[in-house]
């Protein structure tokens, strides 16, 4: 037998060792079961400072444009009074009256564009919020080996209708699970950390 047929089973033994190495990792974490948790999204959310930072700003942002509005709404209602103190066909009242339709339209429109405005800031401030949650769950999870982290809400199934109880049957993604899989305290902690050296960093 030649020398090059010898060497053929000591090369193949020696390709096998590298692949087998190159893989450890997943050798070694396919002979583990896998590390799943769960987080309580909306345990989260009420618990995540900075959501209360954020709704704070919302609520005082609410607060004075409603405050905006009730003066608007109190100016036309002393306009409409006046209209009514004049004479019908006067100049004076066609005038006051052009002036009232005119503040009308306006509050209308401010209110409507206030609205839409206060909606958008509360759907940025959630999809912020989700987000900073989801990447930290991300990252704790790649931190703490984890192969799976679902999303469990504990729904209170009672209902007032079919559709409502339809609807929270459909939110119960995790019918069970034991307390030493759920990491929703652990996510509190990790965003309120995070929140912390933000603001030391401003």
């Amino acid at each position: 037998m030649s020398s090059r047929i010898r060497r053929r089973p000591l090369r193949w033994l020696l390709g096998l060792g590298l692949l087998l190495t190159g893989f450890g990792g997943e050798i070694r974490a396919a002979d583990r079961p896998p590390k799943i948790g769960v987080v309580n999204i909306t345990k989260v959310f009420d618990s995540y400072k900075k959501k209360r930072v954020l709704e704070e700003d919302l609520r005082m942002t609410r607060e004075q444009k409603t405050r905006v509005i009730r003066e608007r709404d109190k100016e036309i209602k002393r306009l409409a009074d006046e209209v009514r103190m004049l004479e019908l066909g006067s100049e004076e009242r066609k005038k006051r009256e052009a002036e009232l339709e005119k503040k009308q339209v306006e509050l209308q429109s401010f209110t409507q564009v206030t609205t839409a405005n206060l909606a958008t800031q509360k759907r940025e401030i959630t999809e912020k919020l989700y987000t900073e949650i989801a990447d930290a769950v991300t990252d704790y999870g790649r931190q703490n080996g984890f192969d799976l982290i679902i999303k469990w809400e504990n729904v209170e199934i009672k209902s007032a209708s079919l559709d409502e109880l339809l609807y929270k049957i459909n939110q119960r993604t995790v019918l069970f699970a034991a307390g030493s899989v759920d990491i929703t305290d652990a996510i509190v902690k990790t965003v309120n950390s995070r929140y912390s050296k933000e603001i030391i960093e401003k």
